[in-house]
């Protein structure tokens, strides 16, 4: 067990949360400050922009009234009123003045309510009456300049120049622009005075909130790299193989925890060396033994799989029945009384024939047994694939018309040469057309398509009838599989598929067969390989 270290420390967790607390606080005061001040810069700011809105609103007010004022001198003076669009827009601008610096008061005095706004609104209100009467006044003396009643001129001229309307006018713009103006300047001054102490305390604050982070940093790095370095002294000792060595105290109680957790663990691990030391040598012992056995197995394996695959290649069920058919037809020759030259000739070739189907199934099974076990034979040379499928339809001409079929060819090319053995492919396609015409509907097609993609030719023959059904189309490539459907229609061993298949694998394709509403597709691929690379594969077939 581990010495007792009964060194008082402290927590790691606990300094780092006072550090973390205090360095918060600063940051949170300093923050709030500063904020505190920006945001009472921006309402000065804002502020200012409003007063130089409204400021901008009366000097509009000002300008559009004076226009509308000399505008009717002019007409009194001409008397003729010229370019009425002219006056109706000035009198549209004018009042948009009026309307525009109305809302620029209300903006300000939401953003700054003071008892002063309710005298501002008032103001306006009485200037927006003066130029009411301004404007009446204009439309007096435009009628009267058009109906030629010139004695009213006069008279309205000077009312509109009067003290109580002009006047008025005058003294009221001028209060409204002296009051924003003084807002203007008391919030630039306000603004003024908070952009110097943000711009003075911003510094302060980074350079507190440095110092407070920089005596935290040095405190916890000082603890960190005393504890972390006694357990670096541990962890090298231990990758050493030193499982004798134990931690010193640590000034941090969780980095002490971890300490004696190393102390616990070297122990733990010297025991368990001493026991893993003693249970690798039963091991070695064992692994010897085991291998021993494993190698044995192997051997009996083989040799079973060895058996069975001969016991396949040389034994069928699917020959006892020719070889019965043979047997019968020489025991009824043999039985009874004496036959003519005619009777022991029919017998003797309906013997020849069973003979010969025997013959046939015992080649196919050697075939698709030495496809199996790689020693298939090929001859190689190049052939001209899609010739090779023009003789075998021409092969199979006569059974097609006694079964009232046609087959239809569509070649995507000219061409299409292979390396390999023409022969065992010529057994392929008549494999495939063999089967196609037995199960094909009478009167229906066979087709028949190539091309060439991706370094391969591609051959596709199609046929529509109920020789497969579907769910069968998984296993007809099995050694004597026989569909149900493909049973009642017509004889066969069950061994054209496996043997196609085993010729086409041979030359290093493929061949799949599909079934589905009556239609059955068979898809064969074999690689255009030069002469050179056949004979390659075909040596390591061999040898394998």
């Amino acid at each position: 067990m581990a010495p007792s270290i009964s060194v008082k420390s402290a927590s790691l967790r606990g300094k780092m949360l006072v550090a973390g607390t205090i360095l918060v606080g600063v940051i949170v005061a300093l923050a709030g400050l500063l904020y505190s001040s920006a945001s009472q810069y921006e309402y000065h700011l804002q502020r200012i922009n409003l007063a130089h809105s409204v400021l901008s609103g009366f000097q509009s007010i000002s300008d559009h009234a004076y226009r509308k004022l000399n505008a009717m001198g002019q007409i009194g003076a001409q008397g003729h009123v010229d370019n009425v669009e002219a006056r109706v827009e000035n009198e549209r601008q004018l009042w948009a003045a009026v309307s525009s610096t109305r809302a620029l008061l209300d903006q300000e005095a939401r953003l700054a309510p003071d008892p002063s706004s309710d005298g501002k609104v008032a103001r306006l209100l009485r200037i927006e009456q003066i130029v009411e009467q301004i404007i009446e006044g204009g439309a007096t003396i435009r009628d009267a300049v058009s109906n030629g009643n010139t004695e009213v001129i006069a008279p309205a001229l000077a009312n509109l120049r009067s003290p109580d309307i002009a006047g008025q006018f005058n003294r009221f713009i001028d209060e409204a622009i002296a009051e924003e103006r003084a807002v203007v300047q008391a919030s630039r001054a306000e603004a003024t005075r908070l952009s110097r102490f943000i711009n003075s305390a911003l510094p302060g604050a980074i350079l507190i909130t440095l110092i407070v982070g920089l005596i935290a940093t040095v405190t916890i790095s000082r603890s960190l790299t005393r504890s972390l370095s006694g357990l670096k002294e541990a962890a090298d000792a231990y990758t050493s193989g030193d499982l004798e060595h134990r931690s010193v105290a640590f000034p941090d109680t969780e980095f002490r925890q971890l300490g004696e957790a190393f102390n616990r663990m070297a122990e733990e691990l010297a025991a368990r060396r001493s026991e893993a030391e003693r249970s690798q040598e039963f091991l070695e012992r064992e692994v010897v033994e085991r291998t021993q056995e494993l190698a044995h197995t192997l051997k009996q394996l083989e040799l079973v799989d060895a058996k069975r695959r001969q016991f396949l290649a040389d034994i069928s069920h699917e020959i006892r029945t020719p070889l019965t058919l043979i047997q019968g037809e020489a025991d009824m020759v043999m039985r009874g009384a004496e036959k003519s030259s005619e009777q022991y000739r029919e017998a003797i070739s309906r013997i020849r024939e069973q003979a010969g189907q025997t013959t046939r199934l015992v080649k196919d099974l050697l075939l698709v047994a030495r496809s199996e076990e790689g020693n298939l034979h090929l001859e190689s040379k190049p052939v001209q694939i899609l010739n090779l499928i023009e003789e075998v339809c021409l092969d199979f001409r006569s059974s097609t018309l006694k079964h009232e079929l046609t087959i239809e060819q569509a070649h995507s090319v000219t061409e299409a040469h292979v390396q390999g053995d023409a022969d065992r492919l010529r057994q392929v396609f008549a494999i495939l057309l063999d089967n196609a015409i037995r199960y094909s509907d009478q009167g229906s097609i066979i087709r028949i398509e190539s091309l060439v993609a991706d370094s391969c030719v591609e051959v596709f023959v199609k046929n529509s009838g109920s020789g497969l059904a579907p769910n069968d189309a998984g296993r007809v490539f099995d050694r004597f599989f026989r569909g149900d459907n493909a049973s009642k229609r017509s004889e066969g061993s069950g061994l054209g598929l496996p043997v196609a298949k085993a010729i086409v694998e041979a030359h290093q394709g493929e061949i799949s067969l599909f079934s589905r509403d009556g239609q059955v597709l068979v898809h064969i691929q074999i690689p255009l390989r030069t002469e050179q690379d056949t004979k390659v594969r075909i040596e390591r077939d061999r040898v394998a």
